[in-house]
């Protein structure tokens, strides 16, 4: 391909709606607890007054002694409810609270931010859209939208208690005024600002405290 075809071709991808895939090197640079530090820190943390659910997490914990690896110990085992609510509530709190400190360094201008950057230039396309998938329950995406100016879309409404919607990325939201574009955040596997009610009903609830999740 000459030099001419490929600039044509460049230029016809910018002028789509841009893509991100985020994997988990993204968040290396903000020190996440590694898979061992997270099994460690629920080793430590957890234990129950009810026999049956100690001698289940002695069982997770053994296994994951083994493999290493939070998700393999978790296929291995059909938990019982409050082994499994302890478990994702305290690989919530470790996840959120290195989350909350990248925060802190965005806040203060502490760290440069190649995402943000790289989310700025996309959005000078002819639609202002960009859409970012990832696969991290970190907020690093909002983060870099935060700080592009743009208007962020999860799949919730904007509001401190956030609803879901099948068809709210489908809005053109590229167009509103104090806004530099629109981007669709899709989550895989979650987020840390996602939680269900007691009705078994899914909220967002953005930078929640550790209350947030018995909400």
């Amino acid at each position: 391909m000459d030099i001419e075809a490929l600039l044509k071709l460049l230029q016809d991808w910018i002028n789509r709606v841009p893509l991100i895939i985020l994997g988990s090197g993204a968040s290396i640079p903000f020190h996440p607890p590694s898979m061992w530090i997270l099994g460690d820190h629920l080793k430590k943390t957890i234990s129950f007054a009810d026999p049956d659910d100690q001698r289940q997490f002695d069982e997770f914990k053994s296994i994951f002694d083994e493999v290493q690896d939070i998700e393999l110990t978790l296929l291995k085992l059909q938990l019982r409810p409050n082994v499994l609510s302890n478990i994702i509530f305290e690989t919530w709190k470790l996840v959120s609270k290195h989350d909350l400190e990248a925060y802190d360094q965005f806040l203060n201008n502490k760290t440069n931010f190649p995402l943000a950057e790289l989310t700025k230039h996309l959005l000078s396309s002819a639609q202002r859209k960009l859409s970012i998938i990832t696969t991290n329950y970190d907020r690093l995406a909002e983060y870099a939208a935060s700080l592009s100016n743009t208007f962020i879309c999860t799949g919730s409404s904007q509001n401190f208690i956030g609803h879901f919607s099948n068809n709210i990325h489908h809005n053109n939201l590229s167009s509103l005024k104090g806004y530099s574009g629109q981007v669709n955040i899709w989550k895989v596997p979650g987020s840390l600002d996602w939680f269900k009610t007691k009705d078994d009903y899914d909220v967002q609830l953005p930078l929640s405290g550790v209350l947030g999740w018995r909400w």
